[in-house]
């Protein structure tokens, strides 16, 4: 039984939840018009998609509201991290609203560096 608050994943997410290869990749979760709300990339993508649907896992109240919303999902399976990062760049191209951040990456998420990360990432060029 979920916990309350936590949405519980129909039949055809469990399908897929359970097909998940233990692999690195991409994963892209779709709303209910099929757009693509969040992109994460994954060492296992066993482990890190499934536990966005287990009731043990204590999420936060942002990630709970997207995983409500979540009525899809898909996954690119990759050989490596680094190409699973090159393939989330990719998904972002094509209109995905947010990327996961790997654990180390939120060092850059403390106050008076979150201003310099936002403006490099929303920059129109590579430099």
């Amino acid at each position: 039984m979920p916990e309350a608050g936590r949405p519980h994943p129909d039949e055809a997410i469990e399908a897929k939840l359970a097909r998940l290869p233990a692999k690195p990749g991409v994963y892209l979760f779709r709303d209910k018009d099929g757009q693509i709300i969040y992109i994460g990339k994954a060492r296992s993508l066993r482990h890190r998609v499934r536990q966005y649907f287990q009731s043990s896992r204590n999420l936060n109240p942002r990630t709970l509201t997207m995983v409500a919303q979540v009525s899809d999902f898909e996954f690119v399976r990759t050989d490596s991290e680094v190409e699973a990062l090159r393939d989330a760049k990719q998904a972002r191209e094509y209109g995905a609203q947010g990327i996961g951040l790997c654990r180390k990456e939120h060092m850059f998420m403390e106050p008076e560096r979150l201003p310099i990360v936002q403006e490099m990432i929303l920059s129109e060029n590579d430099a």
